[in-house]
Protein backbone atom coordinates (compact mmCIF):
# COMPACT_ATOMS: atom_id res chain seq x y z
CA UNK A 1 0.00 0.00 0.00
CA UNK A 2 2.86 2.35 0.76
CA UNK A 3 4.29 1.79 -2.71
CA UNK A 4 0.94 2.41 -4.36
CA UNK A 5 0.58 5.77 -2.58
CA UNK A 6 4.07 6.81 -3.72
CA UNK A 7 3.24 5.91 -7.33
CA UNK A 8 0.04 7.97 -7.21
CA UNK A 9 1.89 10.93 -5.71
CA UNK A 10 4.50 10.71 -8.48
CA UNK A 11 1.86 10.63 -11.19
CA UNK A 12 -0.03 13.56 -9.64
CA UNK A 13 3.22 15.56 -9.37
CA UNK A 14 4.18 14.83 -12.97
CA UNK A 15 0.76 15.96 -14.23
CA UNK A 16 0.99 19.05 -12.02
CA UNK A 17 4.46 19.92 -13.36
CA UNK A 18 3.23 19.43 -16.91
CA UNK A 19 0.29 21.79 -16.30
CA UNK A 20 2.54 24.43 -14.72
CA UNK A 21 5.01 24.34 -17.61
CA UNK A 22 2.31 24.52 -20.30
CA UNK A 23 0.53 27.32 -18.44
CA UNK A 24 3.77 29.27 -18.15
CA UNK A 25 4.48 28.72 -21.83
CA UNK A 26 1.00 29.87 -22.83
CA UNK A 27 0.55 32.81 -20.43
CA UNK A 28 4.18 33.52 -19.54
CA UNK A 29 6.41 36.35 -20.67
CA UNK A 30 5.97 36.72 -24.42
CA UNK A 31 9.01 38.94 -24.83
CA UNK A 32 11.31 35.97 -24.27
CA UNK A 33 9.28 33.73 -26.56
CA UNK A 34 9.07 36.41 -29.26
CA UNK A 35 12.84 36.27 -29.61
CA UNK A 36 12.38 33.11 -31.67
CA UNK A 37 10.66 35.19 -34.36
CA UNK A 38 12.58 36.91 -37.13
CA UNK A 39 12.27 40.34 -35.54
CA UNK A 40 11.88 41.38 -31.95
CA UNK A 41 10.67 44.86 -31.16
CA UNK A 42 9.51 47.06 -28.33
CA UNK A 43 8.02 50.50 -28.04
CA UNK A 44 10.99 52.73 -27.77
CA UNK A 45 12.15 55.97 -26.28
CA UNK A 46 15.41 55.72 -28.27
CA UNK A 47 13.60 56.71 -31.46
CA UNK A 48 10.88 59.18 -30.62
CA UNK A 49 8.24 61.23 -32.38
CA UNK A 50 8.94 64.94 -31.95
CA UNK A 51 5.64 66.40 -33.22
CA UNK A 52 2.82 67.46 -30.92
CA UNK A 53 0.07 68.00 -33.52
CA UNK A 54 -3.23 66.15 -33.37
CA UNK A 55 -3.67 63.30 -35.81
CA UNK A 56 -7.17 63.25 -37.33
CA UNK A 57 -9.08 60.76 -39.46
CA UNK A 58 -10.29 63.31 -42.01
CA UNK A 59 -7.49 62.91 -44.58
CA UNK A 60 -5.58 65.99 -43.36
CA UNK A 61 -1.82 65.95 -43.60
CA UNK A 62 -0.07 65.15 -40.33
CA UNK A 63 3.58 66.18 -40.26
CA UNK A 64 5.92 64.58 -37.78
CA UNK A 65 9.60 64.04 -37.24
CA UNK A 66 11.29 61.05 -35.66
CA UNK A 67 14.67 61.30 -34.03
CA UNK A 68 17.27 58.71 -33.00
CA UNK A 69 18.65 60.10 -29.77
CA UNK A 70 21.23 57.34 -29.26
CA UNK A 71 24.75 56.80 -30.52
CA UNK A 72 23.78 53.56 -32.26
CA UNK A 73 22.13 52.73 -35.57
CA UNK A 74 18.50 51.83 -34.85
CA UNK A 75 16.00 49.81 -36.88
CA UNK A 76 12.58 51.31 -36.29
CA UNK A 77 8.92 51.01 -37.13
CA UNK A 78 6.33 53.74 -37.28
CA UNK A 79 3.04 52.51 -35.89
CA UNK A 80 -0.43 54.04 -35.97
CA UNK A 81 -2.12 52.94 -32.76
CA UNK A 82 -5.37 53.75 -31.02
CA UNK A 83 -5.23 56.08 -28.02
CA UNK A 84 -7.07 53.81 -25.59
CA UNK A 85 -7.35 56.52 -22.93
CA UNK A 86 -9.32 58.74 -25.32
CA UNK A 87 -11.42 55.76 -26.38
CA UNK A 88 -12.26 54.90 -22.76
CA UNK A 89 -13.12 58.53 -22.08
CA UNK A 90 -15.56 58.56 -25.03
CA UNK A 91 -16.89 55.07 -24.08
CA UNK A 92 -17.06 53.85 -27.66
CA UNK A 93 -16.22 50.65 -29.52
CA UNK A 94 -12.89 50.39 -31.33
CA UNK A 95 -13.15 50.81 -35.07
CA UNK A 96 -11.30 48.01 -36.85
CA UNK A 97 -8.06 48.83 -38.68
CA UNK A 98 -9.69 47.26 -41.76
CA UNK A 99 -11.68 50.48 -42.22
CA UNK A 100 -8.69 52.81 -41.99
CA UNK A 101 -6.61 53.89 -44.99
CA UNK A 102 -3.34 55.76 -44.84
CA UNK A 103 -1.01 57.42 -47.27
CA UNK A 104 2.60 58.15 -46.35
CA UNK A 105 4.74 60.84 -47.94
CA UNK A 106 8.44 60.04 -48.28
CA UNK A 107 10.97 62.18 -50.11
CA UNK A 108 8.19 64.59 -51.20
CA UNK A 109 6.30 61.78 -52.97
CA UNK A 110 3.12 60.20 -51.66
CA UNK A 111 3.02 56.41 -51.68
CA UNK A 112 -0.16 54.70 -52.82
CA UNK A 113 -3.03 54.61 -50.34
CA UNK A 114 -3.13 51.41 -48.26
CA UNK A 115 -5.29 49.79 -45.62
CA UNK A 116 -3.87 49.95 -42.12
CA UNK A 117 -2.69 46.48 -41.14
CA UNK A 118 -3.81 44.87 -37.90
CA UNK A 119 -0.44 45.59 -36.26
CA UNK A 120 -0.62 49.26 -37.34
CA UNK A 121 2.87 49.35 -38.87
CA UNK A 122 3.06 51.92 -41.66
CA UNK A 123 6.83 52.14 -42.20
CA UNK A 124 10.09 50.38 -41.35
CA UNK A 125 13.49 51.95 -41.69
CA UNK A 126 16.87 52.60 -40.16
CA UNK A 127 18.21 55.73 -38.48
CA UNK A 128 21.85 56.59 -37.99
CA UNK A 129 22.98 57.96 -34.60
CA UNK A 130 21.38 61.35 -33.85
CA UNK A 131 19.62 61.35 -37.24
CA UNK A 132 16.08 62.61 -37.76
CA UNK A 133 13.59 62.13 -40.61
CA UNK A 134 10.45 64.03 -41.56
CA UNK A 135 7.24 62.25 -42.51
CA UNK A 136 3.77 63.23 -43.60
CA UNK A 137 0.81 60.87 -43.27
CA UNK A 138 -2.87 61.11 -44.17
CA UNK A 139 -5.39 58.79 -42.52
CA UNK A 140 -9.05 58.46 -43.36
CA UNK A 141 -11.98 56.20 -42.55
CA UNK A 142 -12.94 53.98 -45.46
CA UNK A 143 -16.37 52.92 -44.23
CA UNK A 144 -19.61 54.25 -45.62
CA UNK A 145 -21.90 53.49 -42.69
CA UNK A 146 -19.91 54.26 -39.55
CA UNK A 147 -21.84 53.37 -36.42
CA UNK A 148 -22.27 56.15 -33.88
CA UNK A 149 -20.55 54.16 -31.13
CA UNK A 150 -17.41 53.30 -33.18
CA UNK A 151 -14.26 55.36 -32.82
CA UNK A 152 -10.52 55.35 -33.38
CA UNK A 153 -8.19 57.96 -31.89
CA UNK A 154 -4.98 57.62 -33.91
CA UNK A 155 -1.59 58.26 -32.37
CA UNK A 156 1.87 57.77 -33.85
CA UNK A 157 4.31 55.54 -31.97
CA UNK A 158 7.73 54.19 -32.76
CA UNK A 159 9.25 50.83 -31.96
CA UNK A 160 12.81 49.66 -32.34
CA UNK A 161 13.61 46.12 -33.36
CA UNK A 162 16.61 43.88 -33.80
CA UNK A 163 17.08 41.58 -36.74
CA UNK A 164 18.42 38.16 -36.00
Amino acid sequence: MNREVKERIKSILSVLIFLIVTTWYWYGPREDLAYIAANTYKYSRDVEVLSKDTLNLNDDEYKFKIYNKTNQVKNYEIIVANDYFAQRKEKCKLLSNNYLKYQLKLDNVYQESRNLSSDGIIYRGQLEPNESKNFIVKIKIDKTNLLSDECFFPTIKTATYNTI
